[in-house]
């Protein structure tokens, strides 16, 4: 079943898109943009924090895959952004029996295939235009050791 933030404003509550943003920024951190190497290669980075916007999601037996925006950054002591990007990107999330795993993880590529990667990640028969749909977003901050 495919539910948007335009189609239902309480489809999804707060607290389940908190779980997945949990379970998305500790994949981060072990796998992506805040792993050690990246924070290695950025000694002044103190803080990191992810901001993701849902758009959606679809729910199957096992799985959810889930629609964001996010934006990720790499902060220093007085708060200011050493590192950063923001984009579209699905997560499919497996059930746990605590909570959930990153099972798959797509963004858009660079340059020309963008806009056909857009399109075929958020087509619009699901999502319609997408820089309209804002849920109130979530952040998740972490100091750096």
């Amino acid at each position: 079943m495919f539910r948007t933030k335009a189609d239902n404003v309480d489809s999804v509550s707060k607290s389940e898109r908190k779980k997945y943003g949990e379970t998305i920024f500790n994949y981060m951190k072990a796998e992506t943009y805040f792993n050690s190497e990246t924070l290695e290669a950025s000694l002044e980075v103190k803080k990191i924090k992810l901001v993701i916007d849902f758009y959606g999601q679809d729910v199957d037996k096992d799985s959810i895959t889930v629609y964001l925006n996010q934006t990720v950054l790499g902060l220093d002591e007085s708060g200011q952004d050493v590192y950063g990007s923001n984009f579209p990107v699905i997560y499919t999330l497996e059930k746990q029996k605590e909570g959930y795993k990153v099972i798959h993880y797509e963004e858009p590529r660079d340059g020309s295939f963008y806009q056909e990667d857009i399109k075929r990640m958020f087509p619009e028969k699901k999502f319609g235009p997408l820089n309209k749909l804002k849920s109130g977003n979530i952040a998740f901050e972490e100091e750096v050791q």
